[in-house]
């Protein structure tokens, strides 16, 4: 009797998780190992098992590995892992144009020769539209993220200067920023062990002040996320690899530069 209780509690639990993971839209590799977490630790027949392998190797083992031979559930703990990532667009990168204004003033040309395949639309902005090769990074001064690049060619050094000058004047933002990506295991699972494995699974990388949960970060528009309790669902640190390698066969398991 006692044992069916427990694994009715375990399927209910198993059950509840399952629906958070799913309503939470999680990226692809970290909602597949959240949900093997949770096979492991709730559903798993093998668990009550007196020589049952640990629940991360068990984690490992039902993941297996991709096509190139990584471990699945490393790549997830690295995806999690919580950090901060700029947005495409506030990368130099070719194609950004610089914002500066026109040098020589815009006269238009007449019609396009006969042979010209495509024509240039005019610069009615007065921009330089140059190649930019300087990006002025503007920031959020409570999250530290970036929030605009201006970007100019080096005939503009001059006003790159002056916009970095007028950026600075409004005061130093947060650093290290205040992380938007990762950060959603800690949401079911406790969190201490999680951070050894993101160290494990992403080296270099270091807890951000802010946490390591996703609800405990300041979003730019200062939106509160609603909290969520965390089932004892952990992960414990014996489980944990001690070297950033992989496991075993027994386990199975602030200006920026030009980007091109």
């Amino acid at each position: 009797m006692r044992d069916a209780a427990r694994e009715l509690a375990d399927l209910q639990a198993h059950d509840d998780l399952v629906a958070r993971i799913y309503a939470d839209h999680l990226p692809g590799e970290i909602r597949e190992l959240a949900l093997a977490l949770a096979w492991v630790r709730l559903r798993d027949p093998a668990r009550h098992a007196p020589d049952a392998d640990s629940s991360l190797t068990r984690a490992a083992r039902l993941l297996g590995c991709d096509e190139t031979g990584r471990w699945r559930h490393k790549l997830g703990f690295a995806a999690d892992a919580p950090r901060y990532e700029p947005g495409r667009e506030h990368h130099l990168r070719s194609g950004v144009t610089c914002q500066g204004p026109r040098i020589r003033p815009y006269r238009p040309r007449g019609s396009a020769p006969a042979t010209a395949t495509a024509s240039t639309p005019p610069n009615t902005a007065l921009v330089c539209g140059g190649q930019a090769t300087i990006g002025v990074e503007e920031h959020d001064l409570a999250t530290g993220h970036i929030v605009a690049l201006h970007a100019f060619c080096r005939r503009h050094r001059e006003d790159a200067d002056r916009v970095l000058h007028q950026i600075a004047a409004r005061g130093e933002p947060l650093d290290p920023p205040i992380p938007n990506t990762g950060g959603w295991l800690p949401r079911y699972f406790t969190a201490k062990p999680l951070e050894r494995l993101y160290r494990w699974a992403r080296p270099g990388w270091a807890r951000p002040d802010a946490g390591l949960c996703r609800d405990d970060w300041l979003t730019g528009d200062v939106r509160f996320l609603p909290r969520h309790q965390r089932l004892a669902l952990v992960v414990t640190a014996e489980e944990v690899p001690s070297a950033p390698a992989p496991l075993n066969s027994h386990n199975n398991a602030r200006s920026t530069p030009s980007r091109s």
